[in-house]
């Protein structure tokens, strides 16, 4: 195991509900509780708290072959495709959840700059997640470990050349540009929900930034349901 086993680069604390998200550059979101894990002027009882049940993920997202409940992306035996698995993330940044009195919100919006899934023409995405929806699609007001919510196939466009790849159905909104070259970032980058239902992407590499309205649906990426996704 590497040093910096999980590298965390972002960090949202949501005051009502009293819990943490934090997002590994591996390709994981957590949720945390605070509340049960927190003593004010204790740090040694909170440790101690933490590294017990009250401190286990709440949710995790991104990537289940981790704990053994999905498939991790591979190379495909003739060596001319690749598949990404059930990973959904790689290199994301900028977790946090969608104020109230925003569309969506509740849920959590990522900047998925999608590096470590063996995609064969990389490019980022900005993810929009609901993380109590069940396999129905049913909001269950409960976190719903994404493996048993299950997976829809998305199909891109042809000139990315990529293979089709599961993502997962707690998915209800998404970004990317039809092109990889569009709006691909290696590092950095962030994806804000705004007051009149835009959302902000900003892309550091090439100081570039985007407000897109959420209601777009473009052609561009397909899948076997119906969801909200908006290309360029």
């Amino acid at each position: 195991m590497k040093s910096d086993w999980l590298h965390c680069n972002s960090l949202d604390y949501n005051q009502d509900l009293d819990k943490i998200v934090t997002n590994s550059v591996q390709g994981e979101f957590y949720v945390i509780d605070h509340g049960n894990t927190f003593l004010p002027g204790n740090p040694t009882g909170s440790i101690a708290l933490a590294a017990g049940s009250a401190g286990d993920f709440l949710y995790r997202f991104g990537d289940p072959a981790r704990y053994n409940q999905g498939s991790k992306p591979s190379i495909l035996e003739d060596w001319t495709q690749s598949t990404t698995g059930n990973k959904q993330l790689g290199g994301a940044h900028h977790i946090s959840w969608i104020g109230t009195g925003l569309p969506g919100q509740g849920h959590f919006l990522i900047f998925n700059n999608a590096q470590y899934l063996s995609e064969r023409t990389p490019q980022s995405y900005v993810l929009e997640i609901n993380p109590f929806l069940d396999a129905a699609g049913t909001n269950t007001g409960n976190y719903v470990n994404p493996p048993d919510a299950g997976y829809d196939t998305w199909t891109s466009p042809e000139v990315t050349d990529k293979t089709p790849k599961s993502m997962s159905r707690q998915i209800t909104w998404s970004y990317s540009s039809k092109g990889n070259l569009t709006m691909f970032s290696h590092i950095g980058c962030s994806a804000q929900r705004l007051p009149n239902g835009n959302t902000l992407i900003c892309a550091v590499p090439k100081a570039t930034s985007w407000r897109l309205r959420r209601t777009a649906r473009l052609s561009g990426i397909t899948s076997s349901r119906s969801r909200p996704r908006a290309t360029c």
